[in-house]
């Protein structure tokens, strides 16, 4: 009896479960579609700074994402991958054949990145803002302070939210650089007086040397509080290199236009643990922006791979560059489609209205995708280092 080909996707966050699910539609009951992933649910990442502000649960279980479909849920952690052997190892021993493998294991708060931050500070991650709500909470009771250390997205969501839901909270935020990094000008002027608003005490160039158990250090000034949040960049998870994936040099596996991993021709990588070498000329952002795309189209890939089909570039145009400022104001930067900040964004509540609408939205497509009502699409632009045509197999190529 001939084996239905197995697609195994590791990783059940926005590029994982986007991958399985448009996986399942191309396949149908000619393959078999396996979400292997140490979490019974996705995290909704873009609301975590909501969660610790006591909002809303960022959980969204994989059982009723994935209902009615034919993907097969596995609860587990992969240990090793096989390449030659197209097998994965799962936690407990138990090993898994695949006939095409889809990594997107993502990343997470860089906790190490500036010392005694791992001990004394908290982080906006899924396993951590619980315990962070109930700190921040505690510590306005007491109109304590909160230091947040990093001026990217995650910081300024996380101050301005938690600014804004604990009037008796006093909050600074430093940052290394310039605040709003990649916005217009006039732009950065609404974030400036946002915090203004809010009370919140902005450090610009201002580099932590450490983290001590009750204060920060900066230049050799103590900066005292009672909550610390270490918002300064991601890291991806070791298990890349554990596997013997190509890495770069932050981490990311290298993968080429259609997301294979380099030198392979069944396994693929998407979301931020995904480095592609050469698409669009610069680094795709972090979030689900890019995730989800990066998902649908390895899928889109490896579907056709099984079918000897042509594979396609990966062709993604970011198009907007969206911040919460609390529940009643928001930032959306509108890009051109080579990445830069056009002078026109939107703020205050019609920011606010349309951030929360983009962020419904990647719920609302992976269900929309899950029930057959459309496919998932995402904008494109021409690609610059690479032909925007179907490029060929590595069977054709060869």
């Amino acid at each position: 009896m001939e084996t239905k080909p197995r697609v195994i996707v590791v990783g059940g966050g926005y590029a994982g479960v986007m991958a399985a699910l448009r996986a399942a539609r191309r396949l149908r009951h000619r393959g078999e579609v396996v979400l292997v992933s140490d979490r019974d649910a996705m995290i909704e990442r873009v609301r975590l700074h909501e969660a610790a502000a006591g909002i809303v649960d960022p959980a969204r279980p994989l059982a009723k994402l994935l209902r009615g479909t034919s993907v097969r849920i596995v609860r587990a952690r992969v240990e090793s991958v096989d390449r030659v052997g197209h097998e994965i190892t799962l936690s407990g021993g138990e090993r898994m054949r695949f006939d095409r493998l889809i990594v997107a294991i993502g990343s997470r708060v860089d906790a190490s990145a500036i010392p005694g931050a791992r001990e004394h500070a908290h982080t906006l991650e899924p396993d951590g803002f619980a315990e962070l709500e109930i700190a921040v909470r505690e510590a306005a009771r007491r109109e304590g302070h909160l230091v947040v250390i990093g001026g990217g997205l995650t910081g300024i969501e996380g101050a301005t939210e938690l600014a804004e839901r604990h009037r008796g909270l006093r909050v600074t935020l430093v940052t290394s650089g310039a605040i709003g990094p990649g916005l217009a000008p006039r732009a950065v002027d609404h974030l400036r007086r946002t915090f203004a608003r809010l009370g919140i005490t902005l450090r610009e160039h201002a580099r932590v040397e450490r983290v001590d158990p009750d204060a920060v250090v900066i230049a050799g000034e103590r900066v005292p509080f009672d909550v610390c949040v270490g918002a300064v960049g991601f890291a991806i998870p070791e298990s890349l290199r554990t596997w013997g994936f190509p890495v770069d040099a932050r981490g990311r596996a290298r993968v080429d236009a259609m997301l294979r991993l380099e030198g392979v021709s069944d396994v693929y990588v998407a979301g931020d643990c995904a480095a592609p070498s050469g698409v669009l000329g610069s680094e795709l952002p972090f979030g689900c922006k890019s995730a989800m795309p990066m998902g649908v189209h390895a899928a889109e890939n490896a579907v056709r791979s099984l079918r000897d089909e042509p594979e396609r570039a990966i062709d993604w145009s970011d198009t907007a560059y969206c911040i919460s400022l609390g529940r009643r104001d928001g930032l959306v930067q509108l890009m051109t489609p080579q990445g830069t900040p056009r002078a026109t964004f939107l703020s205050g509540r019609l920011g606010a209205m349309v951030k929360e609408m983009i962020c419904r939205y990647t719920v609302r497509s992976v269900e929309l995708e899950r029930d057959g009502w459309w496919d998932y699409r995402f904008l494109r632009v021409r690609l610059h280092a690479l032909p925007s045509r179907e490029l060929p197999s590595p069977r054709e190529a060869a």
